[in-house]
């Protein structure tokens, strides 16, 4: 079963505990935050946290605590791991006395986040072992890609037509019945993932079999082998991805995107920008969220979910319980003010003070126009460097808000095209009038493959 899959796989120690952070408000309870990593994102939770009251406990996902091993060659920190099955009061206890103080009674379980994709079934499992105050059941459903649009179509609700594939035969199968359908085009992908990663547009038998057997050959997210994956029926129009935030079943949104997502190479889905738009351009896409939220149970915490729009009728593609994986604080806090992001209002949703939640707005007002730009490494080679230049022209647009070139394409680096959103050069975030930012969008893309210069030209 998917649950089983779900299950830790590292050991434990004997009797650990959890780092603790104290509040820095009159104590409300306290809450746990799988994979705190990223300053903006994790790490930003607990800060907003301990600001209203709540002691926050920090712990690893296995997952996580394995890719960190391995990036930095050393053992995994089992101490940093979250309990396994059953123990997970013992070791939130053993947590605070080991800060020095014991439990209290009095000291409410509020909410388990996760940071990470590959921490969202850890922090269910420890949400409902706690008996959180704001907890989702343990569903699967939500994260796997074939068991969410079983669990749309059960609910009435649109979705993708799909088959889950053991072998290329069915894969192929599928999309003989598509193209009998009049459809021209499959996706197939991993029943988990993130950023496009392994995302293959199919045209052709020949598509189908070159997809699944690189899918074979590789593991899926948050672990295990891909020894199934799912075919979907192609969904042809706009794409949108909302940030949103649930508190016993009640959705307000933070944040609406449209996304331009261009090919690249062989890869079909390359995130290009990430746009702010206004909620009445996107009404009838919140409309279809809220219903899908309700049918997937997702009644507390963030989530970061993406619509498209295919002949007029928007559809969930997927939705993911943690925030938008990116540092776009800056934008949003600037392009909808007044409007709590997504974090703060995460952080007001759990404290047993609904003051802060019943006074966020349902929806977010856009007041200036912004775009999140994913910089694009067009061809693969070794970095002889970013070109000064073209940096500095980045750097002077008027509508700039904040730039980053990743370290890893430092001189002497050997790197690949951009193929999905884990292979981009960079970012830039954008700001202002909206015919100003278009100018400047444009910009960026005239001065994008100019940015590396490559040791063999």
């Amino acid at each position: 079963s998917e649950l089983a899959r779900e299950a830790p796989t590292l050991p434990r120690p004997d009797a650990h505990g959890a780092p603790i952070s104290a509040p820095r408000a009159p104590s409300k309870g306290f809450a746990v935050v799988v994979d705190p990593l990223c300053d903006y994102l994790g790490k930003a939770l607990v800060e907003e946290l301990r600001d209203r009251g709540v002691a926050v406990a920090t712990t690893l996902s296995d997952y996580a605590a394995a890719g960190l091993a391995a990036m930095h060659d050393v053992a995994p920190p089992l101490e940093l791991l979250t309990p396994a099955a059953g123990a997970e009061p013992a070791w939130l206890e053993r947590a605070f006395s080991a800060d020095g103080e014991d439990l209290p009674d009095t000291l409410t379980p509020l909410a388990c986040f996760s940071e990470s994709d590959c921490g969202i079934a850890t922090a269910e499992r420890v949400a409902a072992a706690l008996k959180c105050r704001h907890a989702n059941d343990v569903a699967p459903k939500r994260r796997h890609k074939w068991l969410l649009h079983e669990a749309l179509a059960e609910a009435g609700l649109p979705r993708c037509r799909q088959r889950l594939c053991e072998t290329a035969a069915e894969a192929l199968e599928f999309f003989e019945d598509e193209v009998a359908r009049g459809g021209a085009r499959v996706v197939v992908k991993p029943c988990r993932g993130v950023g496009s990663e392994d995302v293959a547009l199919c045209a052709s038998r020949e598509d189908i079999e070159a997809a699944m057997a690189m899918l074979g050959a590789t593991t899926r997210y948050a672990g295990g082998p891909n020894d199934f994956v799912v075919a979907q029926s192609f969904l042809d129009g706009p794409e949108f991805a909302v940030d949103s935030v649930s508190r016993d079943g009640e959705h307000k949104v933070t944040a609406v995107w449209k996304y331009d997502k261009r090919p690249v190479g062989a890869a079909p889905f390359c995130y290009q920008a990430t746009r702010l738009v206004s909620t009445e351009e996107a009404a009838p896409v919140l409309a279809a969220l809220r219903r899908a939220l309700d049918a997937l149970g997702h009644d507390h915490g963030p989530a970061h979910s993406e619509l498209i729009v295919d002949r007029g009728e928007p559809t969930l593609v997927e939705l993911n319980a943690r925030f938008h994986n990116a540092d776009v604080r800056p934008l949003v806090n600037r392009c909808v003010p007044g409007s709590p992001n997504a974090i703060a209002l995460a952080a007001a949703a759990c404290a047993p003070d609904d003051g802060e939640w019943a006074a966020a707005p349902r929806d977010p007002v856009l007041r200036e126009a912004g775009a999140l730009v994913h910089l694009i490494c067009g061809r693969a080679g070794v970095v002889d460097g970013v070109d000064a230049a073209a940096r500095r022209t980045l750097e002077e647009l008027p509508t700039l808000v904040e730039m980053e070139i990743y370290g890893g394409f430092a001189p002497g680096a050997e790197v690949a095209a951009t193929s999905d959103i884990k292979s981009d050069l960079g970012w830039v975030l954008l700001a202002g009038a909206e015919d100003e930012v278009q100018r400047d969008y444009e910009e960026v893309l005239r001065v994008q493959p100019e940015l590396v210069r490559f040791r063999d030209g």
